[in-house]
């Protein structure tokens, strides 16, 4: 765990290179013990040190050996949250299909943790997709359907980015 606290201590600072350098030490000793969660959370965090660094081929890469993982360990909140991340990559690369059909995917998954954050953050993620696909009608009825969520259980900082992009859509 040492070598995963030292990753997240350079991940917190920005410092993606020292993060997967010693993530990638704590996935080794996680595979000789044949700890498939913490595998798979090592995994998850090396693909976001890749992405923040805009090298989605290789996030990509540890978002699907997380994703595995997932799957074998039950996990279906943090399935949902690699599978979100999928989609994030894929919006990036401006392949906006199958970003929608990834969080449509990932919203399968909350429903069975009933993480209301997490569906607010997916319908966003798909009103976002929307957006950068100029179709403003469908990117605002998903920010809506965000809003209500984020309304309802009072997430002040959900609520704000909804209202933004609601914002930013209207103007549009």
């Amino acid at each position: 765990l040492y070598y995963r606290g030292m990753a997240r201590v350079f991940q917190f600072r920005s410092d993606y290179h020292n993060a997967i350098e010693y993530n990638n030490k704590a996935l080794s000793l996680f595979a000789e013990v044949k700890n498939i969660q913490m595998m798979g959370s090592s995994n998850l965090d090396i693909g976001v040190c890749y992405y923040f660094l805009a090298d989605y081929v290789r996030a990509n890469e540890f978002y699907l050996a997380a994703k595995k993982y997932y799957e074998k360990s039950n996990d279906a909140k943090s399935l949902m949250l690699v599978i979100n991340n999928l989609a994030m990559i894929n919006r990036e690369q401006k392949k906006y299909a199958t970003a929608i059909a990834l969080y449509r995917t990932a919203l399968d998954n909350p429903q069975k943790v009933k993480d209301s954050s997490a569906i607010s953050k997916l319908l966003q993620g798909i009103g976002i997709t929307y957006d950068l696909m100029l179709n403003s009608d469908s990117a605002i009825w998903y920010y809506k359907l965000a809003l209500g969520i984020n309304r309802r259980n009072n997430f002040s900082l959900g609520i704000a980015e909804n209202l933004t992009n609601l914002g930013i859509s209207y103007n549009d």
